[in-house]
């Protein structure tokens, strides 16, 4: 049984088809790692729009704080727990 130089060149070209198709697929920049990267930057798209509306509400927070003094009254009250001079102060303890 003897193989033709044509049998060599075909098996081997069959070979070569394989693993380039195997690093095309699973390799490092293949379309597996392209398809990770492509979920990985829609989270990241998901993420930048959460903290443009988080800084978005903080410029408005800075500008009622800037030019309301009633806004600066109600934060004081309300999260810093302070009162005027002759407030009453009532704490409603729950159990």
């Amino acid at each position: 049984m003897r193989i033709s130089k044509k049998s060599v060149l075909r098996i081997f070209f069959g070979v070569e088809l394989a693993v380039f198709a195997g690093i095309y697929v699973l390799g490092a920049q293949g379309i597996s790692a392209l398809w990770n990267m492509g979920q990985e930057n829609q989270l990241l798209i998901t993420e930048i729009a959460a903290l443009k509306n988080e800084v978005e509400q903080l410029d408005k927070e800075l500008i009622a704080w800037n030019n309301h003094d009633f806004y600066k009254e109600k934060i004081a009250r309300e999260e810093l727990q302070m009162a005027r001079a002759h407030d009453e102060v009532y704490f409603i303890m729950q159990r």
